[in-house]
């Protein structure tokens, strides 16, 4: 829950249309990732989701110093391109969530289907 709380207090759920996909949802993962560090989450690692990433590839540098549009040009490769469904091995959650979301037209939506 943290986790998602986090994305939605650094603005992750308004992204531009152009920022859409797995590539930008991990970027915004190393931005979350790392100010939950800063707040005492420290888990290099969780049962049943892996790595957790808090730092960009290339150039190496610290999630919380960047806004995920920043992150995302510095991780080099669309983790949903990625055979045998390895893009889960990058992302705490799933760009699913968010393709459903529009889908589905917000909760509202669903409660009234």
């Amino acid at each position: 829950m943290a986790h998602q709380l986090m994305h939605i207090s650094l603005g992750h759920i308004d992204r531009p249309q152009y920022f859409q996909g797995e590539r930008y949802h991990f970027a915004c993962d190393i931005v979350v990732n790392s100010h939950l560090r800063d707040l005492g989450y420290e888990f290099d690692s969780l049962p049943g989701i892996g790595k957790i990433y808090h730092t960009t590839f290339h150039p190496i540098i610290e999630g919380k110093r960047l806004s995920a549009e920043s992150a995302f040009h510095a991780v080099p490769f669309d983790s949903a391109a990625l055979k045998d469904k390895r893009s889960y091995d990058y992302l705490v959650d799933s760009e699913l969530y968010w393709e459903k979301k529009r889908r589905w037209g917000g909760r509202r939506d669903i409660a009234h289907a």
